[in-house]
């Protein structure tokens, strides 16, 4: 089962619609508190500045895209369907507040450690493998020359230079560790509207 999941996708653009940029982001660290493996929707903290900057974004023109490693599935921690109930929690707050969406979810269920045996290997959707990534461009024809991927974790910023995109890097709790090649080190989310524009500044 080499392949990640695709889970509540919202509206896909198809094949033929206009290449369109996206932000790659991961889940926990940045679009809620990380608290370790969170599957329950107790688990879900949303921190304050992330309703509102994604709205701006897709006001951009962007693609939201979550790709997150949820090897707690495999671990037997926690089942599909409690990630598919916490997904669509963080969707109805993210409407509730700012009236915005993830455009779709990629998760890997995958870990060469884990207990569940179809789901115990070495595979190339687990950050910072960049299958998640390549799957979402060929679903969304995505113009990845023009994307970037958050993360808050080194394996983040690995997967965002592997497929040759910016890869931004949440510090502001230095739990993880800083990569060296990050593009740019934010404190909070909101922080990428200004990496975004020095960048576009600079082409």
């Amino acid at each position: 089962m080499q392949q990640p999941i695709k889970t509540e996708p919202g509206s896909t653009p198809g094949l033929t619609a206009a290449k369109r940029p996206a932000i790659f982001l991961d889940r926990d660290g940045v679009l809620n508190v990380d608290k370790g493996y969170a599957f329950s929707v107790s688990d879900l903290l949303i921190p304050a500045d992330v309703p509102s900057t994604l709205a701006a974004l897709k006001k951009l023109g962007f693609l939201l895209v979550v790709i997150s490693n949820q090897s707690g599935i495999a671990r037997g921690y926690y089942t599909f369907s409690d990630v598919h109930v916490f997904h669509d929690a963080l969707q109805m707050e993210l409407n509730r507040i700012a009236a915005v969406k993830v455009d779709t979810f990629f998760i890997c269920p995958h870990h060469p450690d884990g207990i569940i045996e179809e789901l115990r290997q070495t595979c190339q959707c687990r950050k910072p493998g960049t299958k998640m990534i390549f799957d979402a461009v060929r679903d969304f024809n995505i113009d990845l020359e023009k994307s970037y991927l958050v993360g808050d974790k080194p394996t983040d910023i690995e997967c965002a230079i592997r497929a040759g995109i910016p890869g931004i890097q949440i510090v502001a709790e230095a739990k993880y560790g800083r990569h060296p090649n990050a593009t740019a080190y934010i404190n909070t989310f909101s922080e990428i509207l200004s990496v975004i524009s020095i960048k576009s500044s600079a082409n």
